[in-house]
């Protein structure tokens, strides 16, 4: 394993956890919403979070032991906690869009049925957690051939999809339209600042696992610059499908997940008659769907092992379980016409920017050197910022769910706080004890 822990092949590693589906979605209708601006926006927000990654990436390269270990020098190993609930709620949160990835196989169409997509979410959980038994080094590879295949395939789709098209000031004048500045407002900012967050996958506890395990002459800098070049590359190729998609069937409703799980394969089997490529790109959609959400996993896996001093294994099965409930949950809410995914939006975003501020807490007073002691340091308080617009918005929508999650996991870290450190002392001293 060792061998081929270079830095090119960690941070191809480290792409593969940034590409996402929103790169495909979410990011082309920001940019429809608010233009030149928003891509301005987005731009300088990729590039102070990914300082923090280096940032982050360094101080757990340094250190000695995993991400719980690192929390219980800054006194305070409970909000390891934070990214547990964080990230088991994550993967239920798009355990449904999972599904989707997984029913894309089979039928052309988003399943409407409430047990089919009970299933499919299920499934994709599954597949999951059967993966991260594998061990890293196994994911790892899963990671890296995925993302491959999936920015391949989209280039090949792209390139047919233009020349079927065949009419390029038609693309081009759609571009300029799309990158007309509209102006700068702090709502624009944020949401950008938060999508920039979500692709980058920040404030989750990954780069901690990471770099914890990187070879000393890995370089974080290169490693999460490549990995951010790579996320906002795959972010451009979803706006030129985007665009594409529009241009040959100018009369659809492009909503959400419908431009990956129903317009393009529709646009591959129909215009381009090519069900092959079709077949091809709902595989690595599912691929990367799957590859974004196993290292959430292995964070979730991982702090719960060690709280509870379980092994690796114990622990993904533990958070499998949790998992399994609250995707099993967030289905039967939809069968009530109750949306989880678009209630707790906000309280997601808040989370993961408070989440960022956890991941980057003690930069300040870790052995790193002042470049990236302070650029992360200055650049955690500003997305902390950004989460507290984001919590000041949701209790004037009336949307108290962000606040009351977030008091909820500040309680539940400062009770469980001395706890954790004592059973940690009860370890290090049967250790110690063992040792000797």
């Amino acid at each position: 394993m060792r061998v081929r822990l270079t830095t090119a092949y960690l941070a191809i590693v480290i792409g593969a956890y940034m590409v996402g589906l929103g790169n495909v979605w979410r990011f082309p209708a920001l940019l429809l919403k608010y233009g030149g601006s928003g891509l301005i926006a987005y731009l300088i927000s990729v590039a102070l979070l990914t300082t923090l990654i280096a940032s982050v990436l360094k101080v757990a390269h340094v250190e000695v032991g995993g991400i719980l270990e690192h929390y219980e020098r800054l006194n305070f190993p409970a909000f390891t906690l934070f990214f547990l609930v964080l990230n088991v709620l994550f993967l239920s949160y798009y355990s449904t869009v999972g599904g989707l990835a997984l029913s894309s196989l089979i039928t052309s169409k988003a399943p409407e049925n409430i047990l089919w997509k009970l299933l499919s979410s299920l499934a994709f959980i599954l597949i999951v957690f059967v993966i991260l038994m594998a061990g890293k080094k196994r994911v790892f590879d899963i990671m890296a051939i995925s993302l491959v295949a999936f920015l391949v395939l989209v280039s090949f789709v792209i390139f047919e999809m233009y020349s079927y098209v065949g009419n390029e000031n038609e693309i081009l004048s759609s571009f300029k339209s799309l990158f007309a500045v509209k102006g700068f407002t702090v709502e624009m900012i944020a949401d950008m600042m938060a999508q920039a967050a979500y692709s980058l996958g920040v404030g989750l506890g990954f780069y901690l696992i990471f770099g914890s395990f990187m070879p000393k002459k890995a370089s974080p800098a290169i490693i999460a610059v490549t990995g951010a070049i790579i996320d906002t590359l795959a972010s451009f190729m979803g706006l030129v499908l985007f665009l594409l998609v529009s241009a040959i069937i100018p009369t659809a409703l492009i909503t959400s997940t419908g431009i990956i799980f129903e317009l393009t394969p529709l646009i591959l089997s129909k215009y381009l008659q090519m069900p092959l490529l079709k077949i091809g790109f709902n595989l690595t959609v599912l691929l990367v769907a799957i590859t974004s959400m196993v290292p959430l996993g292995e964070v979730a896996g991982t702090v719960y092992a060690k709280i509870t001093g379980l092994h690796r294994t114990d622990g993904m099965i533990a958070v499998f379980i949790m998992t399994l409930f609250f995707g099993t949950l967030n289905v039967l809410l939809l069968s009530y016409n109750i949306d989880a995914i678009q209630i707790l939006d906000k309280t997601v975003a808040v989370l993961l920017f408070f989440g960022t501020v956890i991941e980057a807490f003690g930069i300040r007073l870790s052995n790193v050197s002042p470049v990236w002691k302070y650029t992360g340091y200055i650049v955690s308080w500003l997305v902390g910022l950004v989460g507290v617009y984001y919590l000041a918005v949701s209790i004037k929508e009336h949307n108290y769910a962000s606040i009351l999650v977030l008091l909820a996991l500040f309680l539940l870290i400062i009770a469980s706080n001395r706890p954790i450190k004592n059973r940690m002392r009860k370890v290090k001293r049967r250790q110690y004890f063992s040792y000797r």
